[in-house]
């Protein structure tokens, strides 16, 4: 292998999932991002109705058909419910309280995986002796941690206190 990135396609999840070629680069899709400020939108419309695709997509600049499939992967998750027709739209299936970011990244990206030996399919020989392989599951498992003690909540809220500061 020569180091360069190398972008592999799942079908299961919404966008790229980049590695280098030793395995231990992580990042985020535009799919987390996108999937975030949609949920953060509806939370934001307390209800007042659903949201159709056109007028998040608009509101996110986001690419329409992407943000569809964003929002598909979250509603099979059960973070939102969608209905079709002329009053159909997206709605948050949960209060946002109730709905953790690990969630969100959980729907759309399928999880963190730091290294390929931290996946549980890992077949790794060295996983009693390497201190490398248990950096990297002790580092993922406190992002997950994390990423469980945020909610769509308190990303609002984290919004909120930042928008009165700069007031």
């Amino acid at each position: 292998m020569d180091g360069r990135r190398r972008a592999s396609y799942n079908t299961d999840q919404v966008g790229p999932v980049l590695w280098t070629a030793s395995g231990d680069d992580v990042r985020l899709t535009r799919a987390t991002n996108y999937a975030l400020r949609a949920l953060a939108s509806l939370a934001r419309g307390d209800g007042a109705g659903n949201a159709d695709l056109k007028s998040l997509s608009d509101e996110l600049a986001a690419p329409s058909a992407f943000l569809g499939k964003t929002l598909q992967a979250l509603a099979k998750a059960g973070l939102v419910s969608g209905s079709r027709g002329a009053k159909g739209g997206y709605r948050l299936a949960r209060s946002p309280d109730e709905i953790p970011v690990r969630d969100i990244v959980e729907a759309v990206e399928g999880g963190v995986r730091l290294a390929n030996c931290t996946a549980p399919e890992s077949k790794c020989g060295r996983d009693k002796t390497c201190a490398a392989g248990r950096f990297w599951n002790r580092l993922q498992d406190r992002i997950n941690e994390a990423l469980a003690s945020e909610t769509l909540a308190s990303l609002l809220e984290d919004m909120h206190v930042s928008r009165n500061r700069s007031r």
